[in-house]
């Protein structure tokens, strides 16, 4: 984790150059072909025996990447009026991904190999980045005013981001441990 909150502060910086640049989808497609590269060294990690502040490095590359053009790729494409219910949309198939996603991949790992999983999921995100590509190059930000923010009551939107980040945080910390120590097939993961 320290190595991740050290790669975090400059990956922050460019992609926060980054977005205005060649645009939030071109830099999200960039995290994805970064996350299959990342699976495809946990693929070689056996053989290759590569240094694990590499793979913190690059899954750090990753988020930083990916959150903030995301961020200002919703900020801009949602509606106004409707975006409390865009995102239960977006976190609705969230969590059933992450209810179905562990069950699948555990019975393949254990069918076949973890290697195939992370392959496919590399498959995945390098076709996901191809549409990334296509468009308008850069990014207008959104007319943003500091001063028409309603500052009044402030404080539940504080608290509830804080929570869920906490949430966040700890799942991506106690989860690989849970998986090390605790479960004893791939199968078992999603059950």
């Amino acid at each position: 984790m320290i190595f991740y909150g050290l790669f975090c502060i400059p990956a922050l910086y460019i992609a926060l150059h980054l977005v205005p640049k060649v645009g939030s989808n071109r830099t999200m497609g960039i995290a994805s072909i970064c996350q299959a590269i990342f699976l495809g060294l946990l693929i070689t990690l056996p053989s290759h025996h590569w240094p694990l502040f590499s793979l913190s490095a690059l899954a750090a590359w990753v988020n930083s990447l990916y959150y903030p053009a995301f961020h200002a790729n919703f900020a801009v494409s949602r509606t106004p009026d409707k975006a409390g219910r865009q995102l239960s949309y977006i976190y609705t198939v969230m969590a059933v991904a992450s209810a179905v996603a562990p069950a699948v991949g555990g019975i393949l790992a254990t069918v076949f190999n973890i290697k195939l999983v992370y392959g496919i999921g590399a498959g995945i995100f390098l076709v996901a980045a191809i549409p990334m590509f296509w468009g308008r190059k850069g990014f207008q930000p959104p007319d943003f005013k500091l001063a028409r923010l309603k500052h009044t009551n402030i404080k539940p939107d504080l608290s509830a981001y804080g929570g869920w980040a906490i949430v966040e945080t700890t799942e991506e910390v106690v989860w690989p441990i849970i998986i090390f120590l605790i479960v004893s097939s791939y199968a078992s993961i999603g059950l």
